[in-house]
């Protein structure tokens, strides 16, 4: 069966496979009766827009540990180095705020148009947890606004 895409919440694609929806629960999974989801925690806590190393690992932990991600997208949040660039790709500057949805955005972009699509569906479930992050996080200042 050939990759297909379906759009998440905030209409990026995610791509599914002879396996189904690449890490559909922790996308699927909704807050069923817990007083937190993880995913409000990362929400209220972190803004991925605009966020450190030390941040998105904290932020990588808590949704591992409470079973919202799964242990790729743990380890390709943690990973030292950016994700940003596919010919020079430089570690993250400790302590300075990144934008990770940009990020994987822009590497998404460059892998695809140098034909470089092999594991690029990894890559689009990470963009789709920060996507799904962000759009909790802007509901919820929505809400107190």
């Amino acid at each position: 069966m050939p990759p297909q895409a379906l759009m998440t919440q905030s209409g990026r694609a995610v791509v599914t496979d002879i396996f189904g929806v690449y890490s559909a629960a922790p996308l699927a999974s909704q807050n069923t009766g817990a007083a937190y989801s993880p995913w409000q925690e990362a929400a209220s806590s972190y803004d991925v827009r605009n966020i450190t190393r030390a941040e998105i690992k904290e932020m990588a932990k808590i949704l591992f540990v409470r079973g919202a991600i799964d242990a790729i997208t743990y380890a390709l949040l943690r990973a030292e180095r950016s994700p940003a660039a596919v010919q020079d790709n430089p570690v993250l500057e400790t302590g300075r705020r990144y934008d990770y949805i940009a990020i994987y955005a822009q590497r998404i972009e460059s892998r695809t148009s140098l034909g470089m699509t092999q594991g690029i569906e990894y890559e689009i479930h990470v963009l789709a947890v920060l996507d799904r992050i962000a759009a909790q996080r802007q509901n919820r200042l929505d809400m107190h606004a």
